[in-house]
């Protein structure tokens, strides 16, 4: 499946979640970070396409007013599922030492993350991620590498514990920042990757 039908997939579940639990919609730039975009026009190209698809409607009389119409056309795409391992907790805040035992498994439509392998989910204790689209509560898709980007959210080992965060490469080491402006980021000269962040299943 297209990266693009993959966002699109996740862009109408997120609208209708988040409408759930605000009672009205997500800015774009909520939007952005949520899908991990690098700018806001991508973000109003996938918004069109799912007006033309007739799954959302806008209110060209009111700002930030979607309406959702009928996802079960996606939904026939996303019937295709596979099982992955929720193996403990992982620190959305500070550091803790996480759970690496399998609790029990879920049922994942492919729709969140294409064809990737070697998957495992967490679910997240604290809100440093909030603002990166990862609060208290919610599970995270990761997948296995020891290596990322600059900007990557990763799921990190460090000497205090294992914690997810974006990492950064800095000149004497690495950073891990939150995305919580309550938090402070975490520099380290040793820090060992599980995993990337791929997908984010929100708490409701």
């Amino acid at each position: 499946m297209k990266k693009s039908e993959v966002n699109l997939a996740k862009l109408l579940t997120y609208l209708k979640n988040y409408q759930c639990q605000h009672g009205y919609t997500p800015s774009y730039r909520e939007m952005q970070s949520y899908l991990g975009l690098k700018s806001v026009n991508t973000v109003d190209y996938y918004i069109n396409k799912l007006v033309e698809r007739d799954l959302i409607r806008k209110n060209p009389l009111r700002k930030r007013a979607i309406e959702i119409v009928d996802d079960t056309k996606m939904l026939k795409n996303s019937m295709e599922m596979t099982r992955l391992p929720l193996l403990g907790k992982i620190a959305g805040g500070q550091p803790i030492l996480a759970e690496e035992n399998l609790i029990e498994t879920y049922a994942i439509s492919k729709n969140f993350f294409g064809t990737e392998q070697d998957l495992f989910l967490l679910k997240v204790v604290g809100d440093s991620m909030k603002e990166g689209g990862i609060a208290n509560g919610d599970t995270i898709i990761v997948k296995v590498q020891n290596t990322a980007e600059d900007g990557d959210i990763v799921v990190a080992r460090v000497d205090s514990g294992t914690t997810v965060k974006k990492f950064y490469r800095e000149k004497n080491g690495y950073r891990l920042q939150p995305q919580n402006q309550l938090y402070f980021p975490i520099y380290t000269h040793k820090v060992e990757i599980l995993g990337k962040v791929i997908g984010v299943i929100k708490r409701f």
